[in-house]
C-alpha cells in the first residue's frame, strides 16, 4: 500500500496551491464553536470561549486539526518555503508514519463505517474535498476502488483508511521529507520509516483492531517512549525488544 500511494497517488491528492485552513477561515470556525459554547458575537466571544471548559471544547465535533496558514506558527506554506527556501535546513530530519495511519479515521470520513457501499466512499471523498480543496473525486474514488471487492465491508473499510492516511499523514509526511532531503543535499541527513508492528496491549488501549484495522494511527507511542518497560506486566516480550530497538533509534538520532 505504502509504496502504490506514494508513488501514484501523493502527487495528486494534497493540494499544491492551498493549504487545508487560512486565516479567515479558521476565524469563522472560531466564532463557530463559540456559538456552539453559548458565548455571543455581540460580545466580547473570545474572552467567552477562552473561559469555557475544557472538555466541552474536546467534546465537539472537530475530528480535523491542521495548522492555520498565514499566522507566526505557519507564515507560508511548505510548498513555498521549498520554492523560495525559507525554511530551517541546517537540521537533521527523522520523520516516520504506522502502516494504517488513516484506519483510524474511517468513522469521520464515512457516515457508515461498519458497511460502506460505493456511494459511500464517494460520498466520503467528496467530503475530503471540502476539506483539502481539489481533490479529484472520481480519479481518486477509480484509484482506491481498483481491484477491491465493492461488496466486501472490510475490503471497502481498508480502501476508505488507505486513502484517509494517504491524505492526511503518510504521503505529505513522506513527500515533505523527501523534498527536504532534495533540497539540503548532502548537508544534512534525512532520515524515513514505516512502522509495520503494534502492540496488541497498546491496540486494545486506543481502540484498534489489528485484524480489522492493522498498525493504526499513535501505534508508535508506546515503544519510542518505552512503556513496555514501566508496565512489564501488560505488554510482550516482543513489545519489550521492539521498544528497545525504536529507543536506540531516537536517541542515536539525537546524540549523533
Amino acid at each position: 500500500m505504502f509504496k502504490r500511494a506514494i508513488m501514484e497517488s501523493g502527487a495528486r491528492l494534497y493540494n499544491k496551491d492551498r493549504d487545508v485552513l487560512n486565516t479567515t477561515e479558521a476565524l469563522l470556525e472560531a466564532k463557530q464553536m463559540a456559538r456552539l459554547m453559548n458565548c455571543s458575537e455581540s460580545e466580547d466571544w473570545l474572552k467567552c470561549l477562552r473561559k469555557a471548559d475544557g472538555m466541552a471544547v474536546i467534546n465537539l465535533d472537530n475530528a480535523l486539526i491542521v495548522s492555520v496558514l498565514g499566522t507566526e506558527f505557519l507564515p507560508i506554506s511548505a510548498q513555498k518555503a521549498f520554492e523560495t527556501k525559507k525554511f530551517n535546513s541546517d537540521i537533521d530530519l527523522l520523520a516516520g508514519v504506522v502502516r494504517n495511519e488513516g484506519s483510524s479515521f474511517v468513522p469521520y470520513v464515512v457516515k457508515h463505517p461498519h458497511n460502506i457501499t460505493v456511494e459511500d466512499f464517494t460520498n466520503g471523498v467528496q467530503e475530503l474535498d471540502l476539506i483539502f480543496h481539489g481533490v479529484d473525486v472520481k480519479k481518486v474514488t477509480d484509484f482506491y476502488l481498483q481491484n477491491v471487492n465493492t461488496s466486501s465491508p472490510v475490503a471497502m473499510h481498508w480502501a476508505v483508511g488507505d486513502l484517509s492516511g494517504d491524505l492526511m499523514l503518510t504521503c505529505p509526511t513522506y513527500l515533505f521529507a523527501k523534498q527536504f532531503a532534495i533540497t539540503v543535499k548532502e548537508w544534512q541527513r534525512v532520515y524515513f520509516y514505516e512502522l509495520l508492528y503494534g502492540s496488541k496491549r497498546f491496540s486494545q488501549i486506543i481502540g484498534c483492531d489489528q485484524k480489522t484495522e492493522g498498525i493504526c494511527h499513535a501505534e508508535d507511542i508506546p515503544f519510542v517512549f518505552g512503556l513496555p518497560y514501566i508496565h512489564e506486566k501488560d505488554y510482550e516480550p516482543e513489545d519489550m525488544f521492539f521498544s528497545r530497538e525504536v529507543m536506540k533509534m531516537w536517541t542515536k538520532f539525537a546524540k549523533d
